[in-house]
Order: structure tokens, then sequence, then C-alpha cells
């Protein structure tokens, strides 16, 4: 704005919700146009998209956004399963697969498992 750049390493920009054409506008950034994670400012690492849920990994959390035509809302916010690089997060055919200083994990749309967690008996 007026030449003078800022950094918002918390926020995510989204394109205008939909337009005289009854679709989102996706080439266009408005400046007040981003959401924010209400009561954390932790820097976002990394974004995955999976299914209509958009997962930000910050340094301490995990949030989970579900997205529609009309805007996003907050699905889930998960403290500790935050990554410190964005190697560390990636979408599968099953979800989204994730490490960090804890463990192993995978977000399959619902939930979070520990990948590490052994499972009956064996």
């Amino acid at each position: 704005v007026d030449g003078i750049a800022q950094h918002f390493p918390d926020r995510i920009w989204r394109c205008a919700l939909p337009t005289y054409t009854n679709t989102p506008a996706v080439d266009v950034f408005p400046e007040t146009y981003w959401i924010s994670n209400p009561g954390i400012s932790d820097p976002i690492v990394k974004l995955v998209g999976f299914g209509t849920q958009l997962l930000a990994f910050g340094l301490d959390y995990l949030t989970v956004y579900t997205i529609t035509a009309q805007g996003e809302s907050i699905t889930g916010t998960f403290p500790g399963y935050g990554i410190d690089k964005p190697c560390q997060a990636t979408a599968t055919p099953h979800g989204v697969a994730f490490t960090n200083q804890s463990g192993a994990f995978v977000y399959n749309g619902q939930t979070i498992i520990n990948l590490l967690h052994k499972k009956g008996t064996a």
C-alpha cells in the first residue's frame, strides 16, 4: 500500500468471494481478504489442501479450515502438531502425512492418527 511492503507470516490471503458471475475471483486478492486464526499468531510454515479442507501448519499448531464458496471456517486447532520445515508435510491419497519432534502422523480428514503407536497385539 502506497509503496510500503509489510510481512504477515500468520495470515492466509484469499481471493475475493463470489463476484457478479457467482464464482470466486481467483485472480483478485483484495487487501482486506485474509484468513486469520483468532487467538493464535503462529507463523505459517506450510499450507496443504485435502478435499475441501485447508491445513495450515505453523511452528506450534495445526489449524484445519473448511473452505466453501461462502468462505471458510475453522474445523479444529491442534496444539503440538506444528512443523519446523515445509518438507515435513505432504498430501497423500489417504490424508496429509506429517512429522515433527513428537512423531509421525496422518490427518485423514477427521482426526489425527499417530503412526508410531502400536495398535493391537503382535
